[in-house]
């Protein structure tokens, strides 16, 4: 149950900033002109929702073998 809360929490933060860098959002500001940044912001948000989605599936796959 706990990994997969933290499953979904990584996700969903990991999509709320790819998302954040699409739409340019006021935050991230300071990457508006890097594109180095914005690249690499956005490796980490396809890393976080990667792990929160291996994490979703882990435990629901762990689960089921007790």
């Amino acid at each position: 149950m706990l990994k997969t809360l933290a499953g979904l929490v990584v996700g969903v933060a990991g999509a709320v900033l790819l998302a954040s860098i699409v739409i340019d959002a006021e935050y991230l500001a300071f990457a508006s002109d890097d594109f180095a940044l914005r690249m690499g912001l956005s490796l980490v948000g396809l890393f976080m929702v990667h792990q929160g989605y291996r994490l979703v599936t882990s435990s629901r796959e762990s689960g089921g073998r007790k």
